[in-house]
This record gives structure tokens, sequence and C-alpha cells, in this order.
């Protein structure tokens, strides 16, 4: 394979503009656009025998018959059409695809680029769907990362799309059915909304150890959640044991946050009263200080817990990524 000869200086300027390249009309893809450039980056990584029409005729094949019957795929002209864009639109007009069907064929189209387009040879028995792409094929990674990161970005906009995924994954890992948990984790969601209204609203009533509670509850189903995403059940439902089971898949700041808080709410509701007969004795007025403040602390990290689940979720355990095989590369 021959690859395009560029300066470090020239390669990191077209990198970051297939970082920016825009390859959706709203929630539609443009698959002429789409078509013309996975091919310009498969070129510039050194991938020769293959042609634009090439790749837009497979991506047709598999779109065809799981979006034509919802209208999910038609032409468009291209209305402001000048001499640039007659290479990729030379017949003055493009198809757009929305991104519903794109879900059930993706996968598929990006295995059949590797196998059927380029003609790499796989020899794992279950690859994955990326397995002919390599560490160096820079502009191609770039090109397909930009592409899912859009993707996903739509996808976000789904509302429903967070406990589909979620659904997916403890299908997929424990003897459930898919669809089957719909309503039990709307109704872990809602209890999620009205124990945080709580905790603001004992935060406001200074009803502090409630406050703690609840928070100390969201927490730690939170990072037990995270345990079932990944098929792990939790052997222990209290917070110590949660923390130290999710340490390694949380980041570590806030996995060091969360174990913090842990000592302060285990200060805050043990040690009141129960406390060393020949130790200094806290203050009530003391007391409701550092109540406060952990309620208070702890309100800001369900907040927080929260936000990096759901990015979690949607992001990372989300299979609509690109990646490289560690053993191709």
């Amino acid at each position: 394979m021959k690859k395009d000869v560029l300066t470090q200086e020239e390669q990191a300027q077209q990198i970051e503009g297939l970082k920016s390249c825009p390859l959706f009309h709203g929630p539609n893809l443009d698959v002429y656009g789409f078509s013309y450039w996975l091919y310009d980056c498969l070129s510039r990584d050194g991938y020769e025998n293959i042609h634009p029409n090439e790749i837009m005729d497979l991506l047709l094949e598999l779109a065809v018959p799981c979006a034509t019957e919802q209208g999910h795929i038609f032409e468009a002209p291209i209305l402001d059409m000048n001499e640039e864009k007659r290479w990729f639109y030379p017949e003055g007009k493009t198809i757009l695809l929305h991104i519903a069907p794109i879900t059930i064929f993706i996968h598929d189209f990006i295995f059949e680029i590797g196998n059927r387009c380029l003609k790499v040879t796989c020899d794992v028995e279950a690859p994955y769907f990326a397995y002919w792409l390599k560490r160096e094929d820079i502009f191609t990674f770039t090109y397909l990362h930009t592409f899912f990161a859009q993707f996903r970005s739509l996808m976000k906009q789904v509302t429903s799309l967070r406990e589909m995924l979620m659904q997916l994954h403890l299908s997929k890992h424990f003897d459930v059915e898919f669809g089957s948990l719909s309503a039990s984790l709307k109704e872990k969601d809602e209890l999620h909304k009205y124990a945080n209204n709580r905790i603001g609203r004992a935060i406001e009533q200074e009803f502090y150890l409630e406050a703690i509670t609840l928070a100390e509850s969201i927490i730690s189903d939170r990072l037990s959640m995270v345990l079932y995403l990944r098929g792990e059940k939790a052997k222990s439902k209290t917070l110590n044991k949660l923390v130290e089971l999710s340490s390694t898949i949380l980041p570590d700041t806030l996995s060091k946050r969360i174990d913090e808080w842990r000592q302060l709410r285990n200060f805050a509701v043990h040690n009141l009263v129960r406390s060393s007969p020949i130790d200094k004795q806290i203050s009530p007025s003391e007391f409701n200080v550092k109540a406060k403040d952990t309620a208070v602390s702890g309100k800001k990290l369900v907040s927080d817990l929260e936000v990096w689940f759901d990015d979690f979720v949607s992001d990372e355990m989300n299979p609509f990524n690109i990646r490289i095989s560690g053993k191709l590369n």
C-alpha cells in the first residue's frame, strides 16, 4: 500500500479538518459525501483498487431494505452547486439517509468494507466489526471516529437512548428479554428524580440526615447499575464495597470523591451519640454544621455522578464506537 507523503503540519491540518467535517444534514446522512470522503481517507492511508461508487453501492445495498418502507431514504438536490462540489455530486443531487436504519446495518457495513471492498482476510472466528482497521490508518480512523461521534450526538437527542442501551447490556449479560425491563427502568428513573428532589427539600428544611441518606441511596444504586451493565452482580449493597468494586470503572477523581464523602456520611450518621467516652464529645451545633456540609456536598456528588453515568451509558457503553482491534495493532 502506498500512502500520501505529507509533512507533520499538513497531516495535522487535514486530521483537524476531518474532525470538524459535517456528515449529517439534521438527522440525515449525506450518502454521496460520506462515501466519497471515506474513499478519500482509505486512499490516503494506502488502500488501493477501491472506488467511491463501490463504497456507496455497499452502503445502499445494506440501507435500502431497512429504510425504504419508513421513508428514511430519499434523493435531495444540491442547492448551492459549484465546481468543487461537482466532484462529490456529479448529478447535482445526493441521497439522504435517516439515522434510524443506520443503527441496524452500520456494523455490517464497516465489516464488509474490509471483507468485500478491501479484501482484508479475517482470521478471527468472532471478529470485531472494524477488524481490518489498523492504528496507522490515521485518516480512516479519524473519519470513522468523527462519523460515530456525530451519530451518537444525534442519537442522544432521542429521549429513550439511555434506556435502550441499558436494556441492551442487561439483556446481553443476564437472562432477560430485550424490552422486558422498560417499565422497571422508567420507574427507577422516576424514583431517582423523586429522591433527588427530596434531597433539595430536606436541605432547605434542615433535615440533613434525610438528605444524606437519600444521597447515599442514589449513589449506591448508580454504582450497582454500573456493575450490572458490565455484567457483574454487586455482591454487597454497602457503599464501601460498591466503591471498591466500581473503582476500576469510575474515573479516579470521582471514585476518590465518593469514598471521601462516604467517610463524611459515616460520621454524620453514627457519631452524634455513638463515640468513645474518653474522647471530647461533639456539640449539637457542631454536628449540625458537619451534617449540613455533608448533605450539600452529597447533593453535588449525586449531580456529578449522574452526569458521568449518562456519558458512561451513552458513550462508553454505546456500541456505536470505532476502536482499533488489539490483535491487529
